[in-house]
């Protein structure tokens, strides 16, 4: 999916389903069309007619081009975020990530997304931000993905989801 117009949310909602072990997103080139905000990632069990809402967990591990640390986690939230600190969307700043989902189509376990994010702050401070979230609240098969902004739209980026043997 590529965007170039302001979109409220890039939904992946099908193709995630029993014939690949893992899955691979991944986001280029993506700008918010509010500066300084979260970038957002939630999960569905039935194929995107609804995002599961409560109950997401996320840890996180960054660095900035500063030398600063930062450590985001959430026990208990309703979306994962993928920022460690609120991304810029000036016109020379973008998002850029991978993501993996683990095993979407098992049943009995909690969900787990690794992410490792490369994109600039408001104040044109690069950071790396590694982490992995889940939602602990179900263990039904995930068939449907969300990203989206914390507030505002997707003003472009080019997102794609990869099977993984």
């Amino acid at each position: 999916t590529t965007i170039s117009t302001n979109t409220a949310s890039v939904e992946f909602t099908s193709g995630i389903d029993s014939t690949y072990k893992d899955y691979k997103i991944t986001y280029s080139g993506m700008r918010g069309s509010d500066d300084n905000k979260h970038v957002k990632f939630t999960y569905s069990t039935d194929g995107g007619s609804s995002y599961l809402s409560a109950n997401y967990v996320f840890a996180g591990l960054s660095r900035d081009a500063g030398g600063t640390n930062l450590n985001p986690a959430n026990g208990a939230t309703s979306v994962i975020e993928l920022t460690a600190e609120r991304a810029g969307n000036a016109s020379d700043e973008s998002f850029n990530a991978e993501l993996t989902l683990f095993n979407p189509s098992q049943s009995g376990f909690h969900k787990i997304i690794a992410y490792n994010c490369y994109y600039f702050t408001p104040s044109s401070n690069q950071i790396r931000h590694l982490g992995s979230g889940s939602n602990t609240s179900s263990t039904s098969p995930v068939n449907a993905i969300k990203i989206e902004m914390e507030t505002g739209n997707i003003a472009e980026g080019t997102f794609k989801l990869y099977g993984i043997n």
